[in-house]
């Protein structure tokens, strides 16, 4: 009788667990959460094991065709402004979840007109946009794609 109920106990705590795992990287995925106070080192360790795991077999068409969009609007600008240093996409993977585009800008650089134009809908297209400094001498522009495949 003990047996079976530390049984149903034990089981009952993992499924809790894995409830609040679950809850945890829906949280992570919004604006304004800081991912380094929810997930604890085996946290993170599963999450990349998952990662690993990964394989898409089935793609989210209006990803991919936004995807196709952020790149159709980095490489125009990369072709018709001289504020555009490099870009550089990642080719959409089935071992992959997401795919990112990254575009470098001079540091002290400005867009105008059709260059703005274009570069705000770059922006709009993305599931997110990361900015950081490299070597203080240009801007990267990460955009990313999440959830691209749904199973």
């Amino acid at each position: 009788m003990e047996q079976i109920d530390m049984a149903k106990r034990i089981a009952e705590a993992k499924r809790k667990a894995e409830e609040e795992y679950e809850q945890k990287k829906e949280i992570s995925l919004t604006f304004d959460a800081d991912v380094r106070k929810m997930f604890t080192a085996e946290d993170i360790e599963r999450m990349l094991k998952e990662n690993d795991e990964f394989r898409g077999k089935t793609a989210d068409m209006s990803k991919i065709q936004r995807y196709g969009a952020v790149l159709k609007e980095a490489r125009w600008l990369e072709a018709h402004s001289i504020e555009v240093v490099s870009i550089d996409a990642e080719r959409i993977n089935p071992c992959r979840a997401n795919a990112v585009v990254t575009i470098d800008l001079r540091r002290l650089g400005s867009l105008r007109g059709e260059e703005l134009e274009r570069f705000s809908k770059m922006l709009s297209y993305a599931d997110t946009a990361f900015f950081s400094g490299i070597k203080d001498e240009v801007i990267r522009i990460t955009l990313g794609m999440e959830r691209i495949w749904l199973k």
